[in-house]
Protein backbone atom coordinates (compact mmCIF):
# COMPACT_ATOMS: atom_id res chain seq x y z
CA UNK A 1 0.00 0.00 0.00
CA UNK A 2 2.67 2.12 1.02
CA UNK A 3 4.51 1.58 -2.40
CA UNK A 4 1.22 2.50 -4.37
CA UNK A 5 0.76 5.73 -2.51
CA UNK A 6 4.69 6.77 -3.12
CA UNK A 7 4.26 5.90 -7.04
CA UNK A 8 1.17 7.99 -7.08
CA UNK A 9 2.90 11.00 -5.63
CA UNK A 10 5.94 10.47 -7.66
CA UNK A 11 3.37 10.31 -10.86
CA UNK A 12 2.03 13.97 -9.65
CA UNK A 13 5.11 15.73 -9.08
CA UNK A 14 6.43 14.99 -12.37
CA UNK A 15 3.23 15.79 -13.97
CA UNK A 16 3.57 19.20 -12.83
CA UNK A 17 6.86 19.83 -13.40
CA UNK A 18 6.18 18.60 -17.14
CA UNK A 19 3.61 20.87 -17.80
CA UNK A 20 3.78 23.55 -19.75
CA UNK A 21 3.83 27.88 -19.14
CA UNK A 22 0.52 28.90 -20.92
CA UNK A 23 1.13 32.16 -22.97
CA UNK A 24 -1.42 33.81 -20.28
CA UNK A 25 0.79 33.27 -17.40
CA UNK A 26 4.14 34.08 -19.19
CA UNK A 27 1.84 37.18 -20.01
CA UNK A 28 1.11 38.13 -16.69
CA UNK A 29 4.86 37.96 -15.49
CA UNK A 30 5.67 40.87 -17.53
CA UNK A 31 5.47 44.53 -15.95
CA UNK A 32 3.15 47.04 -17.66
CA UNK A 33 6.45 48.93 -18.97
CA UNK A 34 7.73 45.67 -20.77
CA UNK A 35 4.57 44.63 -22.63
CA UNK A 36 4.36 48.35 -23.74
CA UNK A 37 7.75 49.17 -24.97
CA UNK A 38 7.61 45.82 -26.69
CA UNK A 39 4.55 46.89 -28.52
CA UNK A 40 5.76 50.38 -29.64
CA UNK A 41 9.37 49.63 -30.50
CA UNK A 42 7.96 46.21 -32.76
CA UNK A 43 5.85 48.30 -34.45
CA UNK A 44 6.55 51.62 -34.75
CA UNK A 45 10.31 51.65 -33.67
CA UNK A 46 9.28 54.23 -30.40
CA UNK A 47 11.28 54.07 -27.32
CA UNK A 48 9.63 54.44 -24.17
CA UNK A 49 10.91 55.38 -20.62
CA UNK A 50 10.13 53.62 -17.40
CA UNK A 51 8.90 56.67 -15.66
CA UNK A 52 5.26 56.84 -14.50
CA UNK A 53 4.32 59.71 -16.60
CA UNK A 54 5.64 57.70 -20.16
CA UNK A 55 4.18 54.55 -18.84
CA UNK A 56 0.56 56.60 -18.07
CA UNK A 57 0.94 58.27 -21.58
CA UNK A 58 1.55 55.33 -23.39
CA UNK A 59 -1.17 53.16 -22.03
CA UNK A 60 -3.78 55.15 -22.52
CA UNK A 61 -2.97 55.25 -25.98
CA UNK A 62 -2.59 51.56 -26.38
CA UNK A 63 -6.18 51.63 -25.17
CA UNK A 64 -7.40 53.79 -27.53
CA UNK A 65 -5.78 52.31 -30.46
CA UNK A 66 -7.97 51.48 -33.36
CA UNK A 67 -10.83 52.92 -31.14
CA UNK A 68 -13.15 54.28 -34.88
CA UNK A 69 -13.37 57.57 -35.93
CA UNK A 70 -16.74 58.92 -34.95
CA UNK A 71 -17.12 63.15 -36.23
CA UNK A 72 -18.25 64.73 -32.68
CA UNK A 73 -17.31 61.81 -30.69
CA UNK A 74 -15.21 61.48 -27.49
CA UNK A 75 -15.99 57.62 -26.38
CA UNK A 76 -15.15 54.25 -27.29
CA UNK A 77 -18.23 54.09 -29.72
CA UNK A 78 -16.35 56.16 -31.71
CA UNK A 79 -13.65 59.57 -31.58
CA UNK A 80 -12.44 62.40 -33.77
CA UNK A 81 -9.43 64.14 -34.14
CA UNK A 82 -9.23 66.69 -31.64
CA UNK A 83 -11.74 64.58 -29.07
CA UNK A 84 -8.94 62.00 -28.55
CA UNK A 85 -6.33 65.17 -27.88
CA UNK A 86 -8.45 66.78 -25.60
CA UNK A 87 -9.42 63.23 -24.12
CA UNK A 88 -5.83 62.36 -23.66
CA UNK A 89 -4.83 65.93 -22.67
CA UNK A 90 -7.62 65.87 -19.78
CA UNK A 91 -7.61 62.29 -18.44
CA UNK A 92 -3.71 62.04 -17.32
CA UNK A 93 -3.46 65.99 -17.22
CA UNK A 94 -6.69 67.31 -16.02
CA UNK A 95 -6.63 70.58 -17.91
CA UNK A 96 -8.95 70.75 -20.61
CA UNK A 97 -8.05 71.48 -24.65
CA UNK A 98 -10.59 73.30 -27.06
CA UNK A 99 -12.63 71.18 -28.68
CA UNK A 100 -11.67 71.90 -32.54
CA UNK A 101 -8.66 71.26 -33.96
CA UNK A 102 -8.79 74.74 -35.20
CA UNK A 103 -8.80 76.03 -31.61
CA UNK A 104 -6.07 73.58 -30.33
CA UNK A 105 -3.66 75.52 -31.99
CA UNK A 106 -2.03 78.44 -30.00
CA UNK A 107 0.72 80.12 -32.04
CA UNK A 108 2.13 81.75 -28.89
CA UNK A 109 3.69 78.38 -28.71
CA UNK A 110 4.67 77.52 -32.19
CA UNK A 111 7.58 74.97 -32.57
CA UNK A 112 9.59 74.28 -35.85
CA UNK A 113 8.87 70.63 -37.24
CA UNK A 114 12.81 70.47 -37.18
CA UNK A 115 12.06 70.47 -33.46
CA UNK A 116 9.56 68.09 -32.16
CA UNK A 117 9.57 66.47 -29.37
CA UNK A 118 7.03 63.97 -27.64
CA UNK A 119 3.88 65.37 -26.71
CA UNK A 120 3.45 68.19 -29.11
CA UNK A 121 0.30 68.93 -31.19
CA UNK A 122 0.95 68.35 -35.04
CA UNK A 123 -1.40 70.14 -37.30
CA UNK A 124 -2.58 69.69 -40.93
CA UNK A 125 -4.76 71.58 -42.95
CA UNK A 126 -6.06 69.04 -45.64
CA UNK A 127 -7.58 69.21 -49.01
CA UNK A 128 -9.75 72.10 -49.53
CA UNK A 129 -9.96 73.19 -45.65
CA UNK A 130 -8.35 77.17 -45.58
CA UNK A 131 -7.95 76.63 -41.60
CA UNK A 132 -6.04 73.78 -39.63
CA UNK A 133 -8.87 70.57 -40.18
CA UNK A 134 -6.55 68.22 -37.93
CA UNK A 135 -4.76 67.49 -34.99
CA UNK A 136 -2.55 64.61 -33.55
CA UNK A 137 -0.03 63.53 -30.79
CA UNK A 138 3.69 63.89 -31.90
CA UNK A 139 5.34 60.82 -30.31
CA UNK A 140 8.91 60.78 -31.56
CA UNK A 141 10.84 59.32 -34.44
CA UNK A 142 8.99 61.03 -36.66
CA UNK A 143 5.46 59.36 -35.74
CA UNK A 144 2.19 60.49 -34.20
CA UNK A 145 -0.82 59.35 -32.87
CA UNK A 146 -3.91 60.35 -34.39
CA UNK A 147 -7.57 59.58 -35.21
CA UNK A 148 -8.09 59.61 -38.84
CA UNK A 149 -10.79 59.22 -40.61
CA UNK A 150 -9.69 56.30 -41.76
CA UNK A 151 -8.05 53.55 -39.37
CA UNK A 152 -9.84 55.26 -36.45
CA UNK A 153 -7.28 56.14 -33.67
CA UNK A 154 -3.71 55.11 -35.28
CA UNK A 155 -0.04 56.02 -35.24
CA UNK A 156 1.25 57.29 -38.66
CA UNK A 157 4.39 58.98 -39.93
CA UNK A 158 4.98 62.39 -40.65
CA UNK A 159 6.95 61.52 -43.66
CA UNK A 160 3.90 59.77 -45.23
CA UNK A 161 3.74 61.46 -48.47
CA UNK A 162 0.08 62.27 -47.50
CA UNK A 163 0.55 64.08 -44.20
CA UNK A 164 4.22 65.60 -45.30
CA UNK A 165 2.16 67.65 -47.94
CA UNK A 166 -0.78 68.96 -45.77
CA UNK A 167 1.25 69.19 -42.80
CA UNK A 168 0.73 72.90 -40.86
CA UNK A 169 2.49 73.79 -37.74
CA UNK A 170 2.72 72.38 -34.38
CA UNK A 171 2.62 73.63 -30.13
CA UNK A 172 3.70 73.00 -27.64
CA UNK A 173 1.34 74.23 -25.03
CA UNK A 174 0.78 71.27 -23.05
CA UNK A 175 4.32 70.35 -22.86
CA UNK A 176 4.49 71.44 -19.73
CA UNK A 177 1.67 69.47 -18.38
CA UNK A 178 2.96 66.76 -19.94
CA UNK A 179 6.54 66.68 -18.48
CA UNK A 180 4.94 66.83 -15.23
CA UNK A 181 6.51 63.91 -13.09
CA UNK A 182 4.41 64.28 -10.08
CA UNK A 183 0.63 63.02 -10.43
CA UNK A 184 -1.15 64.25 -7.23
CA UNK A 185 -3.73 65.85 -7.68
CA UNK A 186 -2.70 69.16 -5.75
CA UNK A 187 0.10 69.40 -7.70
CA UNK A 188 -1.24 69.16 -10.60
CA UNK A 189 -4.21 71.91 -10.00
CA UNK A 190 -1.73 74.60 -8.92
CA UNK A 191 0.50 73.57 -11.94
CA UNK A 192 -3.37 74.61 -13.87
CA UNK A 193 -3.64 77.17 -12.60
CA UNK A 194 -0.01 78.57 -13.09
CA UNK A 195 -0.22 77.58 -17.12
CA UNK A 196 -3.47 78.91 -17.01
CA UNK A 197 -2.46 82.30 -15.88
CA UNK A 198 0.88 82.49 -18.32
CA UNK A 199 -1.12 82.30 -20.93
CA UNK A 200 -3.71 84.83 -19.99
Amino acid sequence: MRILIIILLLFTVFSLKSEPLDSSYTQKTKSQYEILKEFYWKKFQISIDDSENDIEFYAFIKRWYHTRYMLGGKSKKGIDCSGFTGLLCDSLYGFDLPRTAYAQYDPRFHVNKSDLKEGDLVFFKIGWHRYISHVGLYLGNHKFVHAAIWGGVIISDLREPYYARWYYAASRNISFLRNLKSKTKIIKKVAIQIFESAIK
